[in-house]
């Protein structure tokens, strides 16, 4: 009986590892980000010429962390909703809304990352402006974003029907102490 619900925290704990790399990940882009502008900044007012790569790498790490960002805050629901209704309903009738939501957003991920594939392999032949940089691998995030959050909502879904709340509560707490360590 205890082996069952532990598998959950394992597939929970699964899910935190991946959200600490991609919170690593967003937090040196957002240090280079940082780095860029300043240098921009300080290149036009004390040299009087600006970067001429800063601004598309700008737009390019920005549209990176967008579509970084977004697999973290579906599995934490941090995104904006109406839950007016599911706040209204109690047990099963607000766990089968629940997946029917989870389904719906999968959905349209699954056909959002099918055709980003087509996207990302045509952009493979086209160059950015200013940076030696291919477009497709700017565009691979969406699908990459999509596949992540697909499977988050997927986890979402097996926490919701299968384990027990405590027990994904308490592997978050272990998860929290452990990154406080």
């Amino acid at each position: 009986m205890q082996e069952k619900p532990q598998r959950f925290a394992v597939l929970h704990k699964l899910c935190l590892y991946i959200q600490k790399i991609i919170n690593v990940v967003m937090i040196l882009m957002m240090a280079v980000m940082t780095v860029v502008m300043f240098s921009q900044i300080v290149m036009r007012v004390v040299v009087g010429n600006a970067l001429v790569w800063a601004e598309e790498l700008l737009r390019f790490m920005f549209i990176w962390l967008t579509f970084l960002g977004l697999p973290v805050a579906i599995y934490h629901n941090d995104l904006t909703r109406f839950d007016l209704l599911q706040e209204k309903l109690s047990g099963t009738a607000r766990k089968v809304l629940e997946s029917l939501i989870y389904i719906l957003i999968a959905v349209v991920l699954f056909f959002t990352a099918q055709g980003s594939f087509t996207l990302v392999s045509r952009q493979m032949a086209q160059t950015a402006t200013s940076l030696p940089l291919k477009m497709g691998v700017i565009y691979a995030v969406i699908p990459f974003g999509a596949i992540v959050r697909i499977l988050f909502l997927a986890v979402k879904l097996v926490l919701l029907w299968v384990a027990d709340s405590a027990v994904v509560d308490a592997a978050e707490l272990q998860e929290g102490e452990n990154a406080c360590l």
